[in-house]
């Protein structure tokens, strides 16, 4: 998170370092640590589809949270949202938008990633923990995630256009308050 933000988000103005050292490391540090957790002691598919949903929605809220109180102190766009809008609407609006791009995201290329990596399994220490998905039902599968993510893409991508645009930096906000 920290490098991605570096790398390619600060150049385009979109985040700072600093916002990144806030509310992203701890946020993805504390989510995926228990989302690893859980899909190592429960390798089920179902499992995995309930850990995706769960601790990337628990990421997301505790990045929100970060973002909302601390982010306005590192990073000056924030501030005129954290003046104009409700904190906990705020904080509720950017884990909904947040987890409308993520979860989709997962549910497709983890899928994809598992099945590219099965040829090492058994060869790798790595490995060791690989998933008990059965190949009868790869492709309903992966056809279940691919449906799935796109239905959220498309939800979010409706509520984020048709939104009016009262924050200027990020316009479509104001729908995701209102659904939070």
């Amino acid at each position: 998170t920290f490098l991605g933000d570096t790398f390619f988000l600060t150049p385009a103005g979109s985040t700072n370092p600093a916002l990144s050292l806030i509310a992203g490391v701890p946020a993805n540090f504390v989510a995926f640590l228990r989302f690893g957790w859980f899909v190592k002691k429960y390798r089920s598919w179902p499992a995995f589809v309930a850990a995706t949903v769960s601790f990337v929605t628990l990421g997301n809220l505790i990045a929100a949270t970060n973002v909302v109180l601390f982010g306005a102190a590192v990073f000056a766009p924030l501030a005129a949202l954290v003046t104009t809008f409700n904190l906990a609407a705020l904080i509720l609006g950017f884990t909904v938008f947040w987890a409308s791009t993520m979860i989709p995201a997962i549910l497709i290329a983890v899928p994809l990633l598992v099945r590219a990596v099965k040829p090492l399994k058994g060869r790798s220490s790595i490995l060791a923990d690989y998933p008990s998905w059965s190949d009868a039902g790869a492709r309903n599968r992966l056809g279940v995630s691919v449906v799935l993510s796109i239905a959220l893409l498309i939800l979010g991508a409706v509520f984020f256009l048709a939104a009016p645009s009262t924050a200027a930096i990020f316009p479509g906000f104001t729908t995701y308050f209102v659904i939070a």
